[in-house]
């Protein structure tokens, strides 16, 4: 097991003002994010402690045409939380977070993701299904060499 915890994202509009940054699947593209451009959100105080992105949270899309898409926080972000068709994964062992950002975008992921949606207008994946995916995990050793020549 790798994984602490899986979580949904907060159901909040995006608003032009509000107590906290709403990161979205839209606002990521090509595994970057405009922080400037993110929408604001009202959200509870207790809330927005559970809904906190922090380093290393590992983000995958869960509907629509970007399902599947993925994206790895590398540097926490203060009062941002992330919206509703994102689900956050939190690894156990924080240092595998690049192996597992590399392994989410090879055929192996995507063949998976492919066997797991369903619906057919909208198609989508829960986390259950996102939980139970198949990840080779070598040694760290591996990991780490695997994440260089990948490089």
């Amino acid at each position: 097991m790798i994984l602490r915890n899986i979580q949904y994202g907060f159901n909040g509009a995006g608003l032009d003002n509000g107590n906290a940054k709403l990161l979205r699947i839209t606002d990521i593209q090509n595994n970057d994010v405009n922080w400037s451009t993110l929408p604001y959100c009202n959200i509870d105080n207790k809330l927005l402690k559970d809904y906190q992105i922090k380093k290393d949270d590992i983000f995958i899309a869960r509907t629509g045409g970007t399902i599947g898409k993925s994206f790895r926080l590398i540097k926490e972000k203060d009062n941002t939380v992330f919206a509703g068709y994102l689900i956050r994964f939190q690894l156990i062992n924080h240092f595998q977070s690049e192996y597992i950002q590399k392994f989410l975008n090879s055929p192996l992921y995507w063949n998976q993701v492919a066997d797991k949606s369903a619906g057919t207008g909208q198609p989508n994946i829960n986390g259950v299904s996102l939980s139970n995916l198949v990840i080779p995990i070598p040694p760290i050793p591996e990991q780490e060499r695997l994440i260089k020549k990948i490089n």
